[in-house]
Formats: C-alpha cells, sequence, structure tokens
C-alpha cells in the first residue's frame, strides 16, 4: 500500500497496487499534479542521489535483487512539497513446495476403498514464505475448467467425493500461491469397489506337478486379495 503523500490517495503505485508480483520488472504508475520532473529508486539513499527525469505517468522498474519477499519503491516528485512517498509489493517467484511422492495421498495410501467418500492429505507447506497456498482439487482427468482454489486448511486435509462408478479413479490436484505461481498437477489412484467381495474360486489345480511354472485360473470380484503358500 502506498505511503500517502501530498496528492492523496494514490500519488504513485507499483503494479496498479497489487500486493504480490512474480517478477522483479514492474509498472510504476503515477498520479500528481505540478510537477514536471520526478526521481525512482529502490532505496531513500539511491533516491537522493539520483537526478531528476521528466514526469511521465507510468513507466517501467526493476526492482532490488534478492530472494523472495518485500521491495519498496521510492519516488521524489520536483514541485512545491518534494516529499519522498513510498509504496510496497511482495516479490513471490517460487511456486509452492511440495513433498516428493506425498503431493496427494489418498485415505492414509490404501489401495481400496468401498467408500466413495475419502480422506486427502496434502503434502505442501500451508503458506508459503510470502503467502498462502491454495489448492483444487478434480477428478479423472486434470481439467480445472471453472473450479474454485480453496486455501489449505491448516492440518492439510480435507474429505472428498471420488467419482461414481467401480474401477481404479484418479484423483488430480493443483497448487498454486497468491502471487499465481502454480505446481504442474500431481495424482493419487485408488480403487473403489462399492460391491461386497467374494473370495476368489479356483479351478483346475493340480494336486501335484514337476512343474516351476503353474497357471491358475478362477474367479472373484474386482480387487479381491490372494495369497498363495506353496510349500
Amino acid at each position: 500500500m502506498s505511503t500517502l503523500g501530498p496528492f492523496y490517495p494514490y500519488p504513485f503505485q507499483i503494479e496498479n497496487g497489487s500486493d504480490f508480483t512474480q517478477s522483479l520488472v514492474v509498472e510504476l504508475i503515477f498520479s500528481t499534479a505540478n510537477a514536471q520532473r520526478m526521481r525512482v529508486a529502490n532505496s531513500e539513499e539511491e533516491l537522493l542521489a539520483a537526478d531528476f527525469q521528466p514526469y511521465v505517468t507510468t513507466q517501467t522498474h526493476e526492482l532490488a535483487a534478492g530472494a523472495d519477499g518485500e521491495r519498496t519503491v521510492f519516488v521524489q516528485f520536483q514541485n512545491e512539497e518534494a516529499d519522498l512517498i513510498s509504496d510496497t509489493i511482495t516479490l513471490d517467484s517460487t511456486p509452492p513446495q511440495v513433498i516428493e511422492d506425498q503431493e496427494l495421498v489418498i485415505n492414509g495410501g490404501a489401495i481400496t476403498t468401498e467408500s466413495r467418500d475419502v480422506t486427502l492429505e496434502f503434502g505442501v507447506l500451508s503458506t508459503s514464505e510470502t503467502a498462502a497456498i491454495e489448492f483444487v482439487v478434480v477428478n479423472d482427468t486434470p481439467d480445472i475448467g471453472n473450479q474454485v482454489f480453496y486455501n489449505v486448511p491448516e492440518n492439510l486435509t480435507i474429505q472428498h467425493r471420488l467419482s461414481q462408478g467401480d474401477g481404479i479413479k484418479r484423483v488430480y490436484i493443483q497448487y498454486r500461491d497468491k502471487a499465481g505461481n502454480m505446481t504442474p498437477f500431481f495424482f493419487s489412484e485408488i480403487g473403489l469397489n462399492t460391491v461386497t467381495l467374494i473370495p476368489p474360486t479356483f479351478t483346475g489345480l493340480p494336486v501335484a506337478t514337476d512343474r516351476h511354472l503353474l497357471t491358475i485360473q478362477g474367479t472373484s470380484t474386482p480387487f479381491a486379495q490372494i495369497q498363495l503358500n506353496i510349500a
């Protein structure tokens, strides 16, 4: 927000008053009266050492280099008041940081579920060094369309409903921060089976064999698990 000078309300703004920028190069907008000349710098010391230039209503400006964080730009108009005024903006050029292989976990990593209602766990920091993190979740395809981004909750979990129909279900997630930095899509899978599991039934099992490779045939409902003990 601008420090108010003699030409209230906005003698100048960075990026039209935005809170964040992803780039060091920004646009400055000036709106004052009775000023023919002005000077701009990234610190008061630089400003006082700079030469006055012709007054303009807009100009591009490069913020101070360095890590993400708050940046301040100082301006002085050559008029009767000649006050120093400033505006600040936060540089955020880093996408949200995620935990590798844990970007999204369904039901604690379970292989199957009998319910469409599952728990999603987020492998991302709920806030970055500069801004809150948001997320969007979609079923089946990585297409957010008109989906709304929500703030990542502090406990990093939400309840989610899978799409209809038994089978392998894929859930996609994308994270972004308030500056607009976005991660790629990540996904996790789980098998949905809403019918009662029937134990496998095998046919034609040999009583004895001299072969090292056995072919076992049988029937079962999807996702039924079996264990074979061969002695």
